[in-house]
């Protein structure tokens, strides 16, 4: 950490220096330690927010997909284990700016991914101040994939739902909806609200994104070229989320009557 006039800066360690530099400019004070055993719910919250850009021509990058993932701090002794309910996901627009919002404080496993330009990843703490942050990637030599879904997209893409259990899940006969990415875009959808509109979903659905936590609003601007698997769950879970994660409920105005609202999870393949 380096501290210079006027404001402090932090510079991220890179785990795998893909991108050339990631500096942070910090509104306060930060490298706070990590709370242990703190109640989530009462810890005041944060966001970051910032732009990304290409180190080769300066402009902007819009959609690049940004990943913090909370590292538990009690197994820092072991590997890292990472906490994915306490995750945040975001998505830069047109001028690559981005916002993350309810932070955690705690230190953080940074993933940025973009169609075209080399994965940065690194390591952050963020306390309860506002921070700022400036990224710029290496382009590569990686072009969009085509959408007529080829043998070799479809295996890849397969894969990747096979490891996040889908495949399975939608073999077993779960009272769950699932689309494809061949049903993705057979959808012929605008983009990722208007698929989930389609679905009969709205902003009172819960949401993960590979299994991180997110909302109606966030995955506004989220790509639907990135969505691979969808999976709508009207009435229950899947063990391996029924006990973290259960639908919102609400009552209707006239009968008093709770409604269970649906549990929507995202996947997505970024080559």
């Amino acid at each position: 950490m380096t501290m210079h006039s006027g404001k402090w800066r932090t510079t991220m360690m890179s785990m795998s220096f893909s991108a050339l530099a990631l500096t942070c400019a910090l509104r306060g004070t930060v490298g706070a330690q990590q709370p242990e055993h703190a109640d989530s719910s009462a810890v005041r919250r944060t966001r970051l927010t910032g732009t990304i850009a290409s180190i080769r021509t300066t402009l902007p990058v819009p959609l690049a997909d940004i990943r913090l993932s909370w590292i538990d701090s009690t197994h820092a002794d072991k590997e890292f284990f990472v906490d994915t309910t306490k995750s945040r996901i975001g998505i830069t627009d047109t001028a690559g700016a981005f916002a993350i919002r309810n932070l955690l404080p705690g230190h953080y496993l940074v993933n940025v991914r973009r169609i075209g330009f080399a994965p940065f990843e690194g390591v952050m703490t963020v306390d309860t101040s506002a921070m700022e942050m400036e990224l710029a990637l290496e382009q590569v030599m990686t072009y969009l994939p085509p959408v007529r879904i080829t043998e070799s997209a479809t295996n890849t893409i397969t894969q990747r739902l096979d490891r996040v259990g889908f495949i399975s899940r939608s073999r077993m006969g779960f009272s769950g909806s699932f689309m494809t990415r061949k049903d993705i875009i057979d959808g012929h959808s605008v983009d990722l609200r208007h698929l989930l509109t389609k679905l009969g979903l709205s902003v009172s659905d819960s949401y993960t994104l590979d299994n991180i936590p997110t909302d109606w609003g966030e995955l506004g601007d989220y790509p639907l070229d990135l969505i691979v698997g969808v999976e709508v769950y009207w009435h229950g879970m899947p063990v391996e989320y029924s006990m973290t994660r259960r639908g919102r409920q609400t009552f209707s105005n006239d009968r008093g009557t709770p409604i269970r609202h649906a549990n929507v999870l995202l996947w997505t393949y970024i080559p």
